[in-house]
């Protein structure tokens, strides 16, 4: 997450109460609920490497990331690790929207990434296209979600809009 709007005052990275740059001021938040267009990142450096060759044709071995269950990974026949990246970004939004209610459309979205065979997935700017065109195709009134938390049990509440800021720039990682 992009904390700038929610601690402007920005924090210290061994102390996070305190203030960046000095350990004396307390950190000055502002609520979540009351900052608009927070954004959300996923990051994993566990699996980041180079591939001048592009990524059609870049190759790796090993076994990283969030997800290591995939079938193509292994530890001496190369695959092609940008597929992988699709992957484990979708079952990371997966995991992420499983405690949620009323997300069905995207989730359902997100599991046409996760195909067992490599040559199914898409690449990521065939990824942001389709999801692009899943938002767009929304009449404004669907982009309007009860969105629900179904590990508690107070009533649900409507987020308008955030999610679809939140996807956008998911896809932007793929």
């Amino acid at each position: 997450m992009d904390s700038s709007r929610v601690v402007p005052s920005g924090f210290h990275f061994a102390a996070p109460y305190l203030q960046e740059g000095d350990k004396c001021k307390w950190v000055k938040t502002r609520r979540r609920c009351r900052v608009r267009a927070v954004n959300y990142f996923l990051i994993d450096f566990e699996s980041v490497s180079f591939h001048p060759e592009g990524p059609e044709n870049a190759r790796a071995v090993g076994l990283s990331g969030q997800y290591n269950a995939l079938p193509e990974l292994s530890l001496s026949v190369p695959y092609n690790p940008f597929k992988v990246d699709i992957f484990q970004a979708a079952w990371t939004v997966l995991m992420l929207f499983r405690d949620y209610g009323g997300l069905d459309d995207f989730k359902a979205f997100f599991k046409t990434f996760c195909s067992p065979r490599p040559e199914e997935r898409p690449t990521a700017v065939e990824a942001l296209a389709a999801f692009e065109s899943f938002v767009s195709a929304m009449k404004p009134r669907e982009r309007k979600y009860l969105v629900w938390d179904k590990t508690e049990s107070f009533h649900p509440r409507i987020i308008s809009r955030s999610l679809v800021r939140i996807c956008p720039l998911l896809c932007r990682l793929l």
